[in-house]
């Protein structure tokens, strides 16, 4: 479904995903809060016995932990990883599988149980909130497709085959609409892949040399002040300069286009990473 992130870009496809799901979790987890509210407040006002509907305040404490983690990440000190990144979304993809999958069995079941007397409403307002997870999750591939497929498609294959006309048709029209979103996603994910590889080139571009692949003057002087910005008292790191010999003579004879050649067939794996 989703075009492979090469090895290349796999760092720093984790980073942009890090950083755009980080800016979507307050309103993603505000809007969870206000729907939990909502539905409560129409299961209590239609007497369902509070007992069913008394594990909802578990998605509560979820949202309202999420909201505090990204407070505590925002306000951290120190960049952030490729690795601390994966942990982070590793995180939001096993909460977003929880409470996606224990919404969505309750909105089955109450659909199916007649819990309310519009039994459509839960599921409707359960598919409003699993568009909106997958928007703000677009750039997290495994949240946004396990909110589509198990909050959508449960729902609404019961509504279409159990229910009257009107369910039906809302049924299927919500796993319509989940399969265009599905397209959506599977475009978005290519275009950041491209946009990461294009970003790839043109770095290299600026801060390599083309002969040997080395890095140049400005990008050895940046490499230098991330180190020493990032050093503490324990840290140590070394500079190795090696002068390559042979190439004048080659030069000389030859032409400095032979030496470029020669160059290239003896390229050296770059000192720095």
């Amino acid at each position: 479904l989703f075009t492979p992130v090469p090895a290349q870009i796999r760092d720093a496809y984790r980073l942009d995903q890090y950083h755009n799901v980080r800016h979507h979790i307050p309103t993603l987890h505000l809007v969870a809060i206000l729907n939990l509210f909502i539905i409560d407040f129409v299961l209590w006002h239609e007497g369902v016995p509070i007992t069913l509907y008394m594990w909802t305040p578990l998605l509560l404490v979820v949202s309202v932990w999420r909201l505090f983690d990204w407070h505590r990440q925002r306000n951290a000190k120190g960049e952030t990883t490729p690795q601390s990144a994966l942990e982070y979304l590793v995180e939001t993809n096993r909460a977003t599988l929880m409470t996606v999958t224990m919404a969505s069995l309750f909105s089955a079941w109450s659909f199916y149980a007649g819990l309310i007397s519009y039994p459509v409403l839960i599921p409707v307002s359960l598919a409003f909130g699993v568009f909106a997870i997958a928007q703000c999750l677009a750039p997290l591939r495994f949240a946004s497709l396990v909110a589509l497929v198990i909050g959508i498609f449960p729902s609404s294959l019961i509504m279409a085959f159990s229910g009257d006309f009107l369910s039906m048709a809302l049924g299927f029209s919500a796993m319509s609409v989940a399969i265009l979103k599905l397209s959506f996603l599977r475009e978005y994910h290519g275009g950041t892949v491209a946009r990461l590889l294009l970003e790839l080139k043109i770095r290299d571009l600026a801060d390599r040399d083309p002969l040997t692949g080395l890095f140049n003057r400005r990008a050895l002087r940046d490499v230098l002040e991330r180190k020493l910005a990032s050093a503490d008292a324990r840290s140590r790191f070394g500079v190795a300069m090696i002068d390559l010999d042979g190439f004048k003579s080659v030069n000389d004879q030859r032409g400095h286009h032979a030496g470029d050649e020669n160059a290239c067939q003896e390229r050296a794996t770059p000192l720095v990473e």
